[in-house]
């Protein structure tokens, strides 16, 4: 770094350009290359980088290193001033060990103008014109036209105001009136426009234009007293067009000036503007009418014509201004300060006056629309209007009003939202880990926020394997909101090959508009089907034959059709087995089948799995061993290979009673294990099972006491634990009644993490309920699509979707707000009802209400939610945690979401209670369950995703709790002698004290307890009590008596 030795220190400018960077203009130094390296820890010894550095300088030419990197391995690179820095940078980026390489970008102060009298200027002021000072003062790409009374010169043509007398920008062209090229303004109407319109600013002289910097081109067709002929207007627009046409400008002309009707001339002029891509800005007119003068009534002809209103400083519209369907815009025109001639005139005060009409208000807005076009010159003229109307403030209530138009004119708004804000949010498709022979697209996807309409078009590629799906190109149309991000899509798409293949290519597109282009990189690679394994764990226990709540239906009734639904849903790819226990374990589907195929259609495997569900029975003489059940499932799946992931799925309706013990076995699963336990807390006593599910990654649920309403309860426990086995998530789980005529349209949000959906309608009758699927923009989703499916069962019927999904005309459906339209199909209904003739309520509920469903929606995502309830014990008085995991591509998710439970106590009082985040995607909430019994917990998480779309996920979870629920697990071993005793003292005790009632009952069951009692408890001979030690029994029949005598007991 060098001394400063001078003995005053000089202000220093530095030198600064401007130029084009990937599509945007810039202002930059010309001498300047930073660069940041790319090095891994240990790498960053200051020496190690001092070499990159070096190596990187000596390819350019006279290059010096300015500064060398310190904590972050950033270094400036000087250059000589004629290099082109956008070319080096870009040379330099592409290296290896180059995160990036970029110009010297200069950032400035905000602008506020230093002229002495802007602050009696109310008009710019007021349309906000110095937030777009901050970003626009003026292009020398664009020309202002003014057609009015001309512009103060000397008499020798010399410009003599000094607002405006930069002779290369203020360009004099026709006089008209003298027919001359030297335009003197004689009246002051002409410079005043001019100076609202294009004033210079920062030169600490009176007033300030709308634009300091584009030229401005001068024609004068109004003579002293302020009369001009259309034939002037004419060719006063006609040569300022020519002129900008041949000097590559576009031009925006300001004519403040009306005719009471239209004349051809006038509208020739207005068409000869129009069609060569021009503005032309015309005032409304000052008669106090509802009529717009013209030519500015041909607005709603040409889209390049801007017909302008006038406003006073309270935005109001002025009483003089000219009012009607035709106006487009309002903008300051009453008391207005600006330039008048330096010499005496016709009318007003010379150097600064102040004037009042639509006259005035025109030029703010040509002014603006000027600003507008600099800061993007690739706008059309239509385009550029759409941007002044889409950011005006409106005065009134409504989008447009006769008075006012679409609004007063915002100057920051229009200049911050002119042209186009295009992103590319990836600069790669990535197809990992691609099933082999599936299909999968991609979409190259823009982020637009722009009012115009937009196109992109594939120009090189794709290269390699890869495809164009649908079209190479893509549009979107016009817009009114700027703000929202508007996506649009080119899709290109990869088969899976071979397992192990790997890929690469690459695509280059532009927009059609701004003319910039990116190229992305495509890499794919092939794996086999991700798939699971699921062993089912059947209680056929003698209890399964009791009824199950539901009416008609017997416990095992609800097994069978619930685990169809199953059968009907699970995946493609993935197995499953089947084995039971009652005393023993037993094999009811063994080997394993799969993989298994496509849900609809003809598979073996599906077939053989029904068959075994709709054979399997209960044995009436069977008792509950459950951890037999389990090291079975154990056993058998262990050997299956071909899988990635194995799950265990029990099924029980009672408490475990007979060797193996649950307690038993836990040691020896290595599966993760769910469980779902058919009936009560006090009927199943489930804490040995929930530990063991617990321990290995799964859970345990409960029905509590079934009835009509819970129809699909059963079938949704099963789902939900087919989800997590499959690593899916719950989106919405509702339940409902639909009725003849109806059709419910059920909402249901997806996000663009998500990766696939289910849409699942269950259904108590085949057919009965049609099911359809709407897209977030209204679109039926057509099922014929490739990455759609729909599917139907016995008592199901679903779609399968992979997002996103193509929709006609190239688009896509994927995040936003989908609907499953159901619709009642009448043509099954009486035979529905017919099914139900044995069944009164059933029957009657029906009839009333129509048919009972349940939708649910899952999705295969990036975006998961995990959830785990634990309990410090099983009695009443336990302390219950539930807690929510959120995460979105594996890291918790940053923004806040609303996490709550609907809770539903063990009486069927129901509550809402919140978890709190506790950490980062972290939620956690206890209670205290004072009751006994189930406790369900649906938890459901409402949010937003980095990217601001809203998602819902939900889970269900129950707690039990239940008098004795600490009692040690049972085992095997447990004292037999007291076992044994006590049986027998229960027996003498209970035909000491039962009813007559009850005493029959049992008879009619075939339970004679005195009998029992005499040939349990007492020797045949010496009619003494039997001790213990010659106490023999039956442990099948006593478990059955025992189970009779409960629900006995239990009925009263």
């Amino acid at each position: 770094m060098k001394k400063n030795n001078s003995p005053e220190k000089k202000p220093t400018k530095i030198p600064v350009i401007e130029g084009e960077w990937r599509g945007k203009k810039v202002k930059f130094r010309p001498d300047r290359v930073v660069i940041k390296l790319k090095v891994v820890k240990k790498e960053k010894e200051c020496g190690f980088l001092k070499d990159k550095c070096k190596d990187i300088c000596k390819l350019v030419p006279d290059a010096k290193i300015f500064r060398y990197p310190k904590k972050m391995p950033i270094f400036v690179l000087r250059v000589p001033e004629k290099s082109n820095v956008v070319e080096l940078a870009e040379k330099i980026s592409k290296r290896d060990d180059v995160v990036y390489a970029e110009p010297d970008f200069i950032g400035t102060i905000g602008i506020v103008p230093d002229d002495t009298r802007y602050a009696d200027q109310w008009g710019p002021q007021k349309i906000n014109s110095e937030g777009a000072w901050d970003l626009e003062t003026g292009d020398n790409d664009i020309l202002i036209g003014i057609i009015d009374t001309g512009f103060a010169t000397a008499n020798d043509g010399t410009l003599n105001h000094p607002d405006l007398d930069d002779a290369a920008r203020y360009i004099l062209g026709t006089d008209f009136v003298n027919d001359d090229n030297l335009p003197r303004d004689d009246h002051s109407h002409g410079t005043h426009v001019a100076g609202i319109a294009a004033a210079m600013s920062n030169n600490t002289e009176g007033v300030v234009g709308m634009n300091w910097n584009s030229p401005v081109y001068i024609c004068k067709v109004f003579d002293s007293a302020g009369s001009g002929s259309q034939s002037d207007v004419e060719a006063a627009v006609e040569e300022i067009v020519d002129y900008a046409i041949d000097n590559n400008l576009h031009v925006v002309i300001n004519l403040s000036a009306r005719w009471i009707s239209g004349h051809s001339a006038l509208r020739d002029a207005a068409e000869y503007a129009h069609d060569n891509g021009m503005i032309f800005c015309i005032a409304t007119g000052n008669d106090y009418d509802t009529s717009v003068g013209f030519p500015a009534a041909y607005s709603s002809d040409f889209d390049g014509v801007i017909a302008v209103g006038s406003t006073d400083d309270d935005d109001t519209v002025s009483s003089f201004s000219n009012t009607g369907p035709e106006i487009t815009l309002v903008a300051p025109g009453r008391d207005i300060l600006a330039t008048t001639p330096t010499y005496a005139v016709t009318s007003g005060d010379t150097d600064y006056d102040e004037k009042t009409g639509t006259s005035m208000a025109c030029p703010h807005v040509a002014g603006l629309a000027s600003l507008v076009w600099s800061r993007e010159s690739k706008q059309t003229n239509e385009q550029v209007k759409d941007v002044l109307i889409n950011t005006a403030k409106k005065l009134g209530a409504g989008n447009f009003d006769n008075s006012w138009g679409y609004g007063r004119v915002d100057a920051e708004e229009a200049v911050a939202k002119s042209g186009w804000d295009i992103d590319l949010p990836y600069n790669s498709l990535d197809f990992i880990d691609i099933p082999e022979n599936e299909t999968t697209a991609r979409a190259i996807r823009f982020n637009v926020k722009s009012f115009h309409a937009t196109n992109f078009e594939i120009i090189d590629g794709p290269t390699g394997v890869f495809e164009v799906t649908f079209q190479p190109d893509t549009s979107m149309g016009k817009s009114t909101d700027y703000d929202t991000v508007r996506d649009a899509y080119i899709w290109i798409s990869y088969t899976g090959t071979n397992v192990g293949d790997t890929h690469d290519g690459t695509v280059r597109v532009r927009c059609i508009e701004t003319e910039q282009e990116w190229e992305l990189t495509i890499t794919a690679n092939t794996i086999a089907r991700p798939s699971s394994c699921v062993m089912m764990v059947f209680d056929k226990s003698n209890s399964m034959s009791f009824d199950s709540g539901i009416e008609g239906q017997r416990r095992i009734d609800v097994l069978r059709y619930s685990a169809n639904i199953l059968v009907d849903v699970i995946q493609e790819g993935n197995g499953m087995g089947i084995v039971a226990f009652d005393q023993d374990p037993h094999n009811v589907l063994i080997p394993v089948v799969g993989p298994l195929g496509e849900p609809s259609g003809i598979d073996p495997d599906r077939s053989n799995i029904r068959t075994s569900i709709n054979t399997f029975n209960y044995n009436p003489s069977g008792v509950t061993s459950i951890g037999d059940g389990i090291e079975r499932a154990s056993t058998q799946l262990s050997p299956v290979a071909g899988y990635d992931n194995k799950a265990i799925v029990v099924l029980t309706d009672g408490e475990e009673n007979e060797e193996k013990y649950i307690s038993e076995v836990s040691d020896l699963i290595n599966e993760k294990v769910f469980a779902v336990g058919l009936g009560t807390a006090a009927n199943i006593n489930p804490n040995a099972l929930t530990e063991v599910c617990n321990n290995t990654g799964g859970y345990t649920l409960l029905t509590d006491q079934l009835d009509n309403d819970s129809y699909f309860k059963l079938a949704k426990y099963f789902l939900q634990i087919l989800a997590g086995i499959t690593n899916e998530d719950v989106v919405v789980d509702p339940d409902g009644w639909i009725n003849q005529g109806e059709v419910h349209k059920i909402p249901f949000n997806l996000n663009e993490a998500d990766i696939s959906t289910d849409i699942i309608l269950m259904m108590p009758y085949h057919d009965l309920i049609d099911l359809y699927l709407e897209t977030p923009d209204g679109t039926i989703v057509d099922a014929s699509s490739p990455t759609v499916g729909l599917y139907s069962g016995e008592n199901v019927r679903f779609y399968r979707v992979t997002l996103p999904s193509p929709t006609m005309g190239g688009s896509s459906a994927h995040a936003g707000k989908w609907h499953a339209v159901l619709k009642f199909n009448s043509k099954y209904f009486k035979r529905y009802l017919s099914s139900l003739d044995k069944y009164p309520k059933a029957y009657n509920a029906a009839k009333t209400h129509g048919a009972q469903y349940t939708l649910l929606v899952h999705a295969y995502s990036n975006l998961r939610m995990r959830c785990a309830l634990s309990q410090n014990s099983y009695e009443p008085g336990a302390n219950i945690n539930l807690r929510a995991t959120l995460t979105e591509y594996g890291v918790p998710i940053r923004k806040s979401a609303s996490v709550k439970a609907e809770l539903t106590f063990p009486d069927n009082s129901t509550t809402n209670i919140y978890l709190h985040e506790i950490q980062q995607g972290i939620y956690e909430t206890d209670i205290i369950a004072n009751q006994s019994g189930v406790y369900q917990f649906r938890v459901m998480a409402d949010g937003f995703t980095h990217r601001n779309t809203r998602y819902t996920r939900e889970l269900v979870l129950t707690g039990t709790t239940w008098k004795g629920g600490d009692l040690p697990f049972p085992e095997s071993g447990d004292d037999p002698d007291n076992v044994k005793r006590t049986l027998c003292e229960l027996i003498s005790c209970l035909g000491k004290n039962m009813s007559k009632e009850l005493h029959d009952r049992l008879m009619k069951n075939g339970l004679n307890l005195n009998g029992l009692i005499k040939c349990l408890c007492y020797e045949k001979k010496e009619d003494k009590f039997r001790s213990v030690e010659s106490l023999k029994f039956n442990k099948v029949e006593l478990s059955q008596f025992l189970r009779i005598l409960s629900e006995e007991v239990k009925r009263g």
